[in-house]
């Protein structure tokens, strides 16, 4: 219970955090283009210095079993989501943009500030696993449908920000380098401003958003309804059930 009322703290922070963002649009002190800049700061230093921090941590045999256990986990569940989530489109006659936007989550820029503020830097270091992974997914599966093309480009992958610093803060990791306190207590302080920046970004784009016609497309409460609520009940299921297992 109280691990639940802390939960729901940290995510009524998010909401006014957002909330600040969306009334600094809307009472003209800034654009939602403006969020351009405050979007590019968190893309390329904030997300990378909480990455290469979590990584700097001891090396153990229970991290790195951490670690094969979370890749092994994220595969089945995006193959088996993926499987589910096309079964749920045909059913539905849903279009491609909606089957891929109800499949794939946007862990690139929100996965890591969500969990870091909400579960702490810790948890970073199993969840970059994940966004790994499903960017590999994002960048050959996802492209391939939206685009109807075969084959992928490994650059698109290999030259994404987060695939780098995950890969640099792994190699690290593994080769037990640790960098200089003057380093890791800047990675640190940028890395703080995670949760406010990527929120304030969020805030700011729907200043700029025409949310009448969006609150009015009844199409929108249904990918948003299948992507927040029915897709994270199925994982969650399909997790507990591999416990039991």
């Amino acid at each position: 219970m109280e691990l639940s009322i802390l939960l729901m703290e940290q995510i009524a922070k998010l909401f006014l955090m957002i909330f600040m963002g969306y009334a600094v649009v809307k009472l003209g002190l800034l654009t939602d283009e403006d969020s351009k800049v405050l979007s590019t700061l968190v893309l390329y230093l904030i997300v990378p210095s909480v990455i290469l921090n979590a990584f700097q941590v001891d090396y153990t045999q229970e991290k790195v079993n951490g670690l094969k256990l979370a890749g092994i986990a994220s595969l089945l569940l995006l193959i088996i989501l993926l499987l589910i989530v096309n079964l749920i489109g045909k059913l539905l006659n849903l279009n491609e943009v909606e089957i891929m936007s109800i499949y794939y989550s946007n862990s690139g820029n929100l996965i890591v500030p969500i969990v870091t503020f909400m579960l702490g830097e810790k948890w970073v270091f199993y969840a970059c696993v994940f966004m790994g992974l499903q960017t590999i997914f994002f960048w050959t599966h996802c492209k391939n449908v939206l685009s109807h093309e075969k084959g992928f480009n490994p650059k698109k992958i290999f030259s994404n920000i987060n695939i780098i610093t995950i890969i640099i803060a792994i190699t690290l990791f593994f080769a037990k380098i640790r960098l200089p306190e003057i380093i890791t207590g800047t990675l640190d302080s940028v890395g703080a401003m995670i949760g406010p920046a990527s929120m304030f970004v969020t805030g700011m784009l729907i200043g700029g958003m025409e949310l009448k016609k969006i609150l009015t497309d009844k199409r929108t409460y249904f990918i948003s309804f299948m992507r927040l609520i029915t897709i994270p009940l199925i994982a969650l299921l399909i997790l507990r059930a591999d416990e039991c297992v």
